[in-house]
């Protein structure tokens, strides 16, 4: 297995399919690119494309920028899937000790 292999499968047990994956393999290996280079990165349709990096880009894993009057897309580092992953945990951590301290009160 490759390094892309890996980070593929790390992808999609972080909840992405596999349009989402290739898009955002193809962002870091472009750095900073257009949906045309995108398309032609993962061999997808640019039709395919807009609606699936727009998406991305609401999650907050892409941003957008503007260069001499094209939108250019720029993926974030893969250092935002373990800072996102860290917010899940701290959310979790409270909903538990939210939960917990209930589930303890009821049985008083």
């Amino acid at each position: 297995m490759t390094i892309n292999d890996d980070l593929h499968e790390a992808l999609l047990a972080f909840g992405f399919d596999d349009r989402e994956s290739k898009i955002y393999l193809a962002g870091l290996a472009i750095g900073s690119g257009t949906v045309l280079e995108f398309a032609k990165q993962t061999n997808l349709p640019r039709t395919t494309i807009y609606p699936i990096i727009e998406n991305l880009q609401r999650r907050g894993y892409f941003r957008l920028r503007k260069e001499k009057g094209h939108t250019h897309y720029v993926a974030e580092p893969p250092t935002t899937f373990l800072k996102r992953l860290e917010e899940r945990e701290e959310k979790f951590k409270e909903l538990l000790d939210r939960g917990y301290e209930v589930v303890i009160g009821s049985r008083s």
